[in-house]
């Protein structure tokens, strides 16, 4: 008796040990699956990326709460079924997802993977990338899907940025250019305006210059010119920009008071003063349609503006200060120093170059002997205004002798053989007035360049054009030996 219960006592003690164990066991899978979940959950939940299991035969599907609380809803707010959730997908995007969906659970596509866009509950609009896989039974029928959804609206948001930048970058390279060899104030001012309308999404771009204490308006995206304002923005405001100098941009309705904005139907806009010169302003009448890249995208524009202005203005300051040479209209020989040095100086800061093109009037001695100075006069008169016709209004061209012209083009790294390309195609077209003077009327021509970084000085530069129109001129002779200039004894510099 004694026995039984011992061995009975025993083999309960075994039973509760092994009990114990079990228990054990279970509560440490218990914190294991617990463990498993928190980190699950901190990592979906990190990574903005949320689960989703949908039962093809029923059409109710999981949802993870990750999910959920990404588009700004409680677990119990969105129900676990594809109509439910399916709403939230934004309307646009909803046949595509249904097309994606279709086309790979009945294999015709060899994966699931979209970028679509879900409408947030405060109305905002989220991207996300959505991915997964088709669970089949033994005959190849889909009886599940599991996937996941991350939220990307951060990348997009990166990338439509970046594509922004590369367009900002793409159209102020070009009207760089563009401005560079434009010759007028106001084709200036088309350039720039064509250029923001590229660059920005705007209702309208006005550039108004600034005179006598007044903002002028000059030109805007609808074509009017002239005293007409094209936005119905305050004169005191605009002035202020102006005479800051700072960049202003709004968007918001509580911007309007501070800007003075009528509500005329602007919502968005960005003013910012061109130098000396004026005021350029673009408006839309989208709410938030600008920020602060394009703000700075439009004050690089506007430094290009100011520029260009600053080159034309100049040069029609030093035409009118420089003494011409009465017969051809070009500029003296004697004012080249001062131009020079000028030039020197401007190149040194810019680091680019200045072109020379040197041209001669072929066989002008003998033409002003045989035919008389009237008629020599009368095809100098004819090369000069072809020459000025094809320049640049910021190049310079100079009766450099008797029947040679210099033209110098400052900050030009390869413009002289472009130019003198224009001017020889120009003197094709001279067959009319060959016949009435009775001689042929043809030009030899040499390019050269200085560079502030390479030892040459001026006088060599302008050496090296004069040999190669000599070197030019034998070759059209028929003589292959160059003649080489001597060097000038009176330097220009």
């Amino acid at each position: 008796m004694t026995s039984s219960a011992n061995e009975s006592n025993a083999a309960n003690g075994d039973e509760e040990r092994m009990k114990d164990t079990d228990n054990g066991h279970i509560s440490d899978l218990q914190k294991h699956h617990k463990l498993l979940q928190e980190r699950y959950s901190l990592v979906t939940s990190a990574g903005g990326v949320g689960l989703w299991d949908w039962d093809l035969k029923t059409h109710a599907i999981y949802l993870d709460p990750i999910l959920k609380r990404m588009l700004g809803y409680d677990d119990d707010e969105v129900k676990n079924h594809l109509d439910d959730w399916g709403r939230l997908i934004h309307a646009d995007d909803a046949v595509l997802v249904k097309e994606a969906l279709e086309q790979y659970i009945s294999g015709s596509k060899p994966r699931y993977e979209l970028e679509h866009r879900m409408v947030h509950r405060d109305g905002s609009i989220r991207w996300f990338f959505a991915r997964g896989t088709v669970l089949r039974n033994a005959k190849g029928e889909p009886y599940r899907m599991v996937g996941t959804s991350t939220d990307i609206t951060n990348l997009k948001d990166l990338q439509r940025i970046l594509i922004k930048y590369r367009k900002h970058v793409h159209n102020l390279t070009d009207v760089a250019a563009t401005l560079y060899s434009t010759q007028t104030e106001d084709d200036i001012f088309k350039t720039v305006l064509e250029a923001a309308s590229q660059m920005f999404d705007a209702t309208i771009i006005d550039i108004a210059v600034h005179e006598d204490g007044k903002l002028i308006p000059q030109l805007n995206s609808e074509g009017i010119s002239g005293n007409t304002p094209a936005t119905d923005l305050s004169d005191d405001f605009a002035l202020h920009v102006f005479k800051t100098g700072q960049t202003r941009f709004f968007g918001r309705e509580a911007d309007y008071d501070e800007f003075g904005i009528a509500r005329q139907g602007f919502r968005s806009g960005i003013l910012l003063p061109f130098g000396n010169f004026g005021i350029l302003q673009i408006y839309s009448v989208v709410p938030d349609a600008f920020d602060e890249d394009d703000a700075r995208a439009l004050e690089l524009l506007s430094i290009e503006l100011t520029q260009s202005l600053q080159r034309v203005r100049l040069y029609i300051e030093m035409s009118q200060n420089l003494q011409l040479d009465p017969l051809t209209g070009t500029l003296s020989r004697q004012q080249l120093p001062d131009l020079l040095s000028r030039e020197i100086k401007r190149s040194d800061r810019s680091k680019r170059a200045i072109g020379f093109i040197l041209i001669d009037v072929d066989g002008f001695k003998e033409i002003n002997e045989s035919k008389g100075y009237q008629i020599a006069d009368r095809i100098l008169k004819y090369v000069a205004d072809v020459i000025l016709t094809q320049a640049r209004a910021t190049d310079f061209v100079v009766r450099y002798s008797g029947d040679s012209f210099l033209v110098v083009l400052p900050e030009t790294n390869e413009g002289a053989e472009s130019l003198l390309s224009r001017i020889e195609g120009s003197m094709e077209g001279n067959t009319q007035l060959e016949q009435l003077l009775g001689v042929p009327i043809n030009i030899s021509a040499g390019t050269s360049y200085w560079r502030s970084d390479k030892p040459e000085t001026i006088d060599d530069v302008i050496l090296d054009a004069e040999a190669q129109l000599c070197q030019n001129r034998r070759l059209k002779e028929g003589d292959s030996q160059p003649q080489i200039p001597e060097s000038s004894d009176t330097p220009i510099l």
